[in-house]
C-alpha cells in the first residue's frame, strides 16, 4: 500500500470517528500558568489551556514558554472563535485559525496558541469517544520509547559534574542518555560570532567526563539552541566527532536549510533539526534539504497534533 493511500484511509477513518462522537459545543475557555517560574521549586514555564463543553467534557492542551503572552492571545484573539464551536471539527478550526494567524505573519505566539488549541481539541475528541487519542491515530506503533535526560539545573551543574546527573537518572530510572549544552555559555559570551580552540576545550569538559566515566554505555546528545554561524558550527562539530555524540541539535538558525546542508556534509555526526520550526511548509523544505538525520518537532510549537 502506498503511503498516500494509507494516509487517505486514515483521514477517512478519523472523519468517521469524529462523526460518531456525540455533538458538543465549547462553552468556556480557560488558561492557567505560573506567573513567575522563579517563585516555583521546579521552574515551570507552561501554559495550560482547558476547553469546557456543554457535555461536561474538558479538553486539555498546552504550550510554552511565555505564559502571560500566550494566555492573553487565547482570550483576546482565539476565545471568540472557539466559543459555541463544535470541537469535533478539528481540521476546520485549525485551518481557520492558521489563515487568520498567517495574515499577521504566522509563527511565534500565534503558532504556539494554535498548538495548544489543537491539542485540547484532540483531547476532547478522545474523551467524547471514550477512546485514547493514539487509537484515533492508528493505534500502538512503538509501545516503548527510549528516553533521555535534559539537564535543567536541579542539584548539579552539568558543566562541572555531569557524571552525578547521569548516575542518578541511570540508577533511579534506567535512563541511559543525557542531553547537555555546554557551548551555549560561550555563544553568549562571544555574541554568537566566533569560538576559539581554548573555548572549545572548555566546552568539551562535560563531554570528556561522561565518556571517561561511562564509556559507550550511554548516549550523549548535544543541544545548541540555534546559536551558531556555519563556520563555528563546523569547527565545533569536528571537535566533537571523537566523542561520538548521538546527535547535534539545532546548531544554526531555523530555516537556514542551505547552510544546514553544508554543515551535514562537513561532519560525520548526525544532525537533529526542527524543534523551533512551525508548519508543514518549513518541514517540507527541511526534508528537501536532506540535511537532518533526525527531524524533531514539538507538538506544543509546530501547530499541534494535526500538523505534526
Amino acid at each position: 500500500m502506498r503511503r498516500r493511500d494509507f494516509l487517505s484511509g486514515a483521514l477517512l477513518a478519523l472523519g468517521r470517528a469524529a462523526q460518531a462522537a456525540p455533538p458538543a459545543k465549547v462553552t468556556r475557555v480557560e488558561t492557567c500558568y505560573w506567573p513567575s517560574r522563579d517563585d516555583a521549586p521546579f521552574w515551570p514555564h507552561w501554559v495550560w489551556l482547558r476547553l469546557h463543553t456543554d457535555t461536561g467534557h474538558i479538553g486539555l492542551g498546552e504550550t510554552y514558554p511565555y505564559g502571560e503572552v500566550e494566555a492573553s492571545m487565547v482570550h483576546t484573539q482565539a476565545a471568540r472563535t472557539l466559543l459555541n464551536a463544535d470541537p469535533r471539527d478539528i481540521e476546520r478550526i485549525w485551518a481557520d485559525f492558521y489563515h487568520a494567524f498567517d495574515y499577521r505573519i504566522s509563527g511565534g505566539a500565534e503558532m504556539r496558541v494554535l498548538s495548544a488549541i489543537d491539542l485540547a481539541l484532540w483531547d476532547l475528541l478522545g474523551k467524547l469517544l471514550n477512546t485514547p487519542v493514539y487509537r484515533l491515530l492508528g493505534g500502538k506503533a512503538n509501545p516503548q520509547v527510549r528516553l533521555y535526560n535534559t539537564c535543567f539545573p536541579l542539584r548539579w551543574d552539568f558543566h562541572k559534574e555531569p557524571e552525578k546527573i547521569m548516575a542518578e537518572v541511570l540508577e533511579r530510572y534506567g535512563i541511559r542518555a543525557i542531553k547537555i549544552w555546554p557551548f551555549d555559555v560561550i555563544a553568549r559570551r562571544n555574541r554568537r560570532q566566533f569560538i576559539t580552540q581554548e573555548e572549545i576545550d572548555e566546552a568539551l569538559f562535560p563531554v570528556r567526563r561522561l565518556r571517561e566515566v561511562y564509556g559507550d554505555k550511554i548516549e550523549i546528545l548535544m543541544e545548541f539552541h540555534s546559536m551558531w554561524n556555519l563556520t563555528s558550527a563546523i569547527r565545533i562539530a569536528r571537535a566533537l566527532e571523537p566523542y561520538r555524540p548521538m546527535w547535534l541539535e539545532d546548531m544554526l538558525l531555523p530555516g537556514n536549510f542551505h547552510q544546514y546542508r553544508q554543515l551535514a556534509e562537513a561532519t560525520s555526526l548526525p544532525l537533529t533539526i526542527g524543534e523551533r520550526m512551525a508548519g508543514r511548509y518549513q518541514f517540507l523544505q527541511l526534508l528537501e534539504a536532506r540535511a537532518a538525520k533526525y527531524v524533531m518537532f514539538d507538538v506544543c510549537w509546530c501547530g499541534g497534533l494535526s500538523e505534526a
